[in-house]
C-alpha cells in the first residue's frame, strides 16, 4: 500500500440505503433459489430474447462470431411520454443460439432508483451460467451496453429529472449539458494544484471538498458490472454468476451524508478495511498498465485513452481507484466497437489471471470449492513471474503480495465453512479472474461531468479478498473509496411505488430505442410488466 494512504478520503459508513417494504423482501425460497426463474419471479420488469446466427456456417461458438449490428441509439420523439403501449413481439421457441436478458427490480437496492439488467437463460444439466462478456453473443453485449447508454440519456432528460427529483434542476449550473465543476469556477488552471487551492466561488476550502459538494447536489449516476465466475464457496462480487449490469442513480438527499468524509488512517476495523480496500487496489492498476498496453491503439481508434496509474493522486482524493480508461462520450457505449472493447478487456484479464495462477501455484484450472491450490516456494514464484514478461516493478509488487499468503488446509476450510461471512471473506481468497468494471460521469481529473455527454471514466478493479462489487463500492468525486450500506431500515410503500414508476418509465424508454435500432429478427422483447404493491412485478 502507498505510504500516504492514511490521508485518502473514504466514506464507508455514510451512504445508507433502506431495503424494500416488508411484503416485498426476499422470501426464504427466493433467497435459496438456484435459478433466475425462481429468484426473479416477482421482480422481472421485462424480458428480452436475443437470437444469433445459425451455427451451421461456422465451427466457432456463437459468442465469437460477428453480431448482427445494433446501430447507435436514435432518440425517439419522446419515449418518456408514450401514448400507446409498445406491442411486444411474441417470444417463440428459439431455433438459433439465444441469450435472454431481463430488467430486474433488485430486492436489496443500492439506491431508490436502480435496476439490474442480467442474463437469465435457463441452465441445462451440466451447463454453466453465462457469467461474463465472453459467454454471451456479441449482440447480447451490444444490447446491454446500449441499455447503459440509454439509462444515461434517460436520467439526463430535464422532464425526468424534475419529475423524480434527480438533481438541483432549479440551479442553471446543473442543467443538462453544463459541466458542473466548470460552473463552480473550476477550469484547467484551477486544477493544476488539486486539493491545494482556495475555490472562492464555491465557498469551500479545497478542490476535494468542492468536488464532493457539487456531486452531492447534482445527484450521481453509476453503472457497474461484476465478474467472478469461479468462486463458489464464499461471498463474492457475483453471487449468481450471470452476466449483468447495475444501473444506479442516487438523488441529492441520499448523498447528503457524504459532506463529511473520513480518512483511511482513521479506520481501525481490519475486516472492513480489507473489504473496502482490497490488497490489489494499488497493485492491480500497475499490473493492468503492463498487461493492457497492447490495447492502446484500439482505445485511440475509439477516442479513448488508458490513464497511467497514479496512487498518490488517489490517496490525495484527486483520482478514482482502479485502472482507468477515459472515454469520450456516453454514445460510444451503444456501438459494436464498445462491446468488442469490453470483450477484449475481459479476455486480457482472464489471460492475466491464468498466467498468475500458473506462476503462483503451477495449476491450470480454478480449484474445487473449499480448496485452494498450494502456493509454490517464493523463489519458484519469482522465476515464474520473470517468464511472463512483467516489469521488474510489477514482479516486486506481486512477490510482496505473495509473502503474507498462506495455504488453506482442509481443517481450516472446514472451520471457515461454519464461520461468519466476514471471517470467510477476510481469510479466503477469491478465485480468478475476479474484477469490477464501473462507468462513472467523471473526467480524467476525477471531476463530475454529470449532465454532459462526456467524458466518462471506465474503472477496472481487481479483487483478491473483497466481496463488495462495483455497485456497492466505488469512487465518487473527492472520495476514492465509497461504500453503500444496504438494508438500512425500509423504504415506505409510497417510495417503492415511486421506484416502480421510475423503473417502468425507463423500461418503456429503453424499449422504444432498441426497437428502432436493433437488427430485424434478432431481438424479441416481452411486455413491460405491471407493479402491484402487494406482490411485486407481474407480466
Amino acid at each position: 500500500m502507498p505510504a500516504d494512504l492514511g490521508q485518502m478520503p473514504v466514506a464507508w459508513q455514510q451512504l445508507r440505503i433502506p431495503g424494500p417494504p416488508p411484503g416485498l423482501a426476499l422470501s426464504p425460497a427466493e433467497q435459496s433459489a438456484q435459478t433466475p426463474e425462481t429468484r426473479f419471479a416477482r421482480r422481472s420488469i421485462q424480458r428480452l430474447e436475443l437470437r444469433g446466427e445459425t451455427a451451421r456456417d461456422s465451427g466457432h461458438p456463437a459468442s465469437s462470431r460477428p453480431a448482427p449490428s445494433c446501430s447507435a441509439p436514435t432518440e425517439p420523439t419522446d419515449p418518456t411520454q408514450l401514448t400507446q403501449p409498445i406491442e411486444p413481439a411474441e417470444l417463440t421457441q428459439p431455433t438459433q443460439p439465444t441469450d435472454q436478458l431481463a430488467l430486474i427490480d433488485k430486492a436489496s437496492p443500492h439506491a431508490l432508483f436502480d435496476l439490474m439488467l442480467t442474463e437469465v437463460s435457463p441452465h441445462g444439466a451440466g451447463q454453466a451460467p453465462k457469467a461474463d462478456a465472453d459467454s454471451v453473443m456479441p449482440i447480447t453485449g451490444q444490447l446491454l451496453w446500449q441499455t447503459a447508454a440509454n439509462f444515461h440519456r434517460f436520467v439526463s432528460r430535464p422532464e425526468i429529472r424534475r419529475e423524480f427529483g434527480l438533481g438541483a434542476e432549479a440551479d442553471p449550473r446543473f442543467r443538462a449539458g453544463n459541466a458542473p465543476m466548470a460552473q463552480l469556477g473550476m477550469n484547467q488552471v484551477d486544477t493544476e494544484q488539486l486539493g491545494m487551492k482556495q475555490i472562492a466561488s464555491s465557498g469551500v476550502a479545497t478542490t476535494e471538498t468542492a468536488t464532493t459538494e457539487v456531486a452531492t447536489q447534482a445527484g450521481w449516476l453509476q453503472l457497474a458490472l461484476n465478474c467472478d465466475p469461479n468462486t463458489h464457496d464464499r461471498e463474492s462480487v457475483q453471487a449468481l454468476k450471470s452476466f449483468h449490469l447495475h444501473l444506479i442513480y442516487w438523488r441529492p438527499p441520499e448523498l447528503r451524508a457524504l459532506h463529511q468524509a473520513d480518512r483511511y488512517g482513521d479506520q481501525h476495523d481490519p475486516y472492513l478495511a480489507r473489504q473496502c480496500l482490497d490488497p490489489l487496489s494499488f497493485i492491480g492498476p500497475r499490473l493492468l498498465d503492463d498487461r493492457l498496453q497492447a490495447l492502446d491503439p484500439d482505445l485511440a481508434a475509439l477516442g479513448a485513452q488508458r490513464l497511467p496509474a497514479d496512487a498518490s493522486a488517489s490517496c490525495a482524493g484527486q483520482r478514482p481507484l482502479g485502472c482507468l480508461i477515459a472515454l469520450p462520450s456516453w454514445d460510444l457505449l451503444a456501438t459494436p466497437a464498445f462491446e468488442r472493447l469490453i470483450r477484449q478487456l475481459h479476455q486480457r484479464l482472464t489471460a492475466t489471471a491464468s498466467a498468475l495462477l500458473r506462476a503462483f501455484t503451477g495449476a491450470e484450472q480454478a480449484p474445487r470449492p473449499w480448496q485452494r491450490h498450494r502456493l509454490l516456494p517464493l523463489r519458484q514464484i519469482a522465476q515464474n513471474l520473470e517468464s511472463i514478461g512483467l516489469s521488474a516493478a510489477i514482479r516486486a509488487d506481486l512477490l510482496a503480495l505473495a509473502q503474507p499468503l498462506h495455504d488453506l488446509s482442509a481443517a481450516r476450510a472446514q472451520q471457515l465453512k461454519r464461520a461468519s461471512p466476514a471471517r470467510r471473506m477476510h481469510q479466503m481468497t477469491l478465485n480468478q479472474p475476479c474484477y469490477s468494471l464501473s462507468l462513472s460521469p467523471m473526467d480524467a481529473l476525477g471531476r463530475s461531468t454529470l449532465g454532459a455527454d462526456g467524458p466518462l471514466l471506465l474503472s477496472l478493479q481487481l479483487k483478491l479478498f473483497s466481496g463488495i462489487g462495483g455497485a456497492g463500492l466505488f469512487s465518487f468525486p473527492g472520495i476514492p473509496s465509497l461504500r453503500v450500506l444496504r438494508a438500512q431500515g425500509q423504504f415506505s410503500d409510497a417510495d417503492w411505488q415511486r421506484r416502480a414508476d421510475f423503473q417502468r418509465r425507463f423500461a418503456e424508454y429503453n424499449s422504444t430505442i432498441i426497437k428502432q435500432d436493433c437488427a430485424e429478427g434478432h431481438l424479441h422483447y416481452g411486455p413491460v410488466g405491471q407493479f402491484q404493491s402487494a406482490t411485486g412485478w407481474t407480466r
